[in-house]
């Protein structure tokens, strides 16, 4: 499955944070990332993210996320986009991931879950939603779903 990452980021200071830098480091594994931040990035925070990027930019646009994505799309075009299978649309509010997302993958991929699959929302997991996703204890979510959150 090829996959394509279009990654909005967002820094007043101009510098990638080291948890975004572990975001794509592991988005990677699984998709070729485009990233664009709405603000100038500093010469040496783009070193940092090249290993892990196929194209990095960083200008004030003031159309926040979803503006970066719009401009992504510009730069690399739908035709570029219709090449892969899948489209991952993220940012730089995402703290994570907290498991070995290629592994998750994988086992999707392997038919070892299916993302039709249930899941039952442990207590432990309900404190973790964040500002993505709402987790009710006992809750039954399917795979899919989760993912999304």
């Amino acid at each position: 499955m090829k996959r394509i990452c279009l990654f909005a980021g967002f820094n007043i200071n101009g510098i990638i944070e080291d948890y975004v830098l572990y975001y794509l480091q592991e988005l990677s594994k699984i998709s070729d990332i485009y990233y664009l931040a709405d603000n100038k990035i500093m010469p040496k925070e783009f070193e940092k993210i090249t290993p892990y990027v196929k194209g990095a930019y960083g200008y004030k646009h003031g159309k926040y996320d979803f503006g970066s994505w719009q401009e992504l799309i510009n730069k690399i075009s739908w035709e570029k986009i219709a090449e892969y299978d899948e489209l991952i649309l993220t940012n730089d509010s995402v703290f994570g991931p907290l498991y070995d997302l290629q592994e998750f993958i994988e086992s999707i991929e392997k038919g070892v879950i299916d993302w039709k699959d249930e899941v039952l929302v442990s207590e432990n997991a309900s404190g973790m939603g964040g500002s993505q996703i709402l987790l009710e204890t006992n809750e039954v979510m399917s795979v899919e779903d989760m993912f999304k959150g």
